[in-house]
């Protein structure tokens, strides 16, 4: 069955998630390039070794943007590449919330614990919609 037969819900929602993985994937090449400022911006310290790590988590960040991106190019998505997107999500956003909690990150790290979790929902979503 092809998008055009399940209609435009799943058509939009497997282009959001293409949009989701393009960002996921460009944030994670910056923070490849430069971790200290998102450090900063999500209230954490940036002494050696949270820049060398943080970049990375944007390696891996690039890479699970990539497989996302390119698992929703075909009809249907890849359920591979979706479920393995999703299980980088939730991960993401459960690690976030936890740092926040243990006061190792700022609240300010919650936007993006809450991007992940609406891309966790969205990508769930078109695991149990977008059928083969």
């Amino acid at each position: 069955m092809s998008a055009s037969d399940r209609g435009w819900p799943v058509r939009l929602g497997t282009i959001l998630a293409r949009m989701v993985g393009l960002s996921t994937a460009a944030s994670g090449a910056a923070l490849v390039v430069a971790p200290r400022p998102s450090l900063c911006r999500v209230g954490a310290g940036t002494t050696e070794p949270a820049p060398l790590l943080f970049g990375a988590i944007g390696m891996f960040m690039a890479m699970s943007g990539g497989i996302l991106v390119d698992g929703c190019r075909t009809d249907p998505p890849s359920k591979l590449a979706l479920r393995w997107s999703l299980a980088q999500k939730v991960g993401v956003a459960g690690a976030i919330c936890l740092g926040v909690r243990k006061g190792q990150l700022g609240r300010q790290a919650l936007g993006v614990a809450a991007f992940d979790g609406g891309s966790a929902v969205l990508i769930a979503w078109l695991l149990l919609y977008a059928e083969t």
